[in-house]
């Protein structure tokens, strides 16, 4: 009998094991990614105003540009399996599939503001736009 080897039955006997179930990765992993952009929107337009010396306007629109952003990034990597644990499990590099996903996101957000005619919102205090 070796010295320490009941000690180390009782410490594994006491531990207790905490299980996460696999089918609730692709949710975390997305609410992750949502709450990664959200911040990320918000810290933007904080850090822009404040280093453009232009006043802090009402932060609803980028939160909501926020929000805009983080679906259409969600749906577009869930539509390439990008949260099924197989895909996060594989230990390879796909920097370029990501950076065209946010390519395509940036592209979305512009066109939806151009339909919407939400520039003026996010232009700050100083400027102005054109009656239409």
């Amino acid at each position: 009998m070796s010295i320490g080897t009941e000690a180390d039955h009782d410490l594994r006997l006491d531990a207790p094991r905490t299980t996460f179930p696999s089918e609730a990765i692709p949710y975390v992993l997305s609410t992750a990614d949502a709450l990664i952009v959200l911040v990320a929107s918000l810290v933007g337009a904080i850090s822009y105003h404040t280093m453009s010396f232009t006043p802090l306007p009402d932060l609803d629109a980028y939160f909501a540009l926020g929000l805009i952003a983080s679906f259409i990034h969600i749906v577009r990597q869930s539509g390439r399996s990008y949260y099924d644990l197989e895909q996060v499990a594989k230990p390879r590099v796909e920097i370029v599939e990501v950076l065209i996903c946010w390519f395509s996101t940036v592209m979305l957000l512009a066109f939806f503001a151009f339909c919407l005619r939400l520039g003026f919102r996010f232009r700050g205090a100083r400027s102005w736009s054109l009656p239409l």
